[in-house]
């Protein structure tokens, strides 16, 4: 791989987990579950980016989600919904 592609590899990587490991430490603030747009806007984020990152920490089993109406509240795991 050439330089400059390390170097943007190595950028996308430090970006990727600042933003899923704000996910986490804001959901473990909020024990009380969290919607997508609250997320998003805690963390002045686009919605379809922390859709996309939730769906992957949930699919990684290190959050719980629960459907409420038309709602998703999402939860750290080890919180008793």
């Amino acid at each position: 791989m050439e330089k400059a592609a390390l170097v943007l590899l190595r950028f996308c990587w430090k970006v990727f987990t600042m933003i899923r490991d704000s996910i986490l430490q804001l959901l473990g603030k909020r024990a009380y579950g969290l919607t997508i747009k609250e997320v998003a806007n805690t963390l002045r984020i686009n919605r379809s980016t922390a859709s996309k990152y939730l769906f992957a920490l949930e699919a990684e089993k290190k959050i719980v989600v629960r459907i409420v109406g038309k709602a998703k509240l999402h939860y750290p795991k080890g919180v008793r919904i």
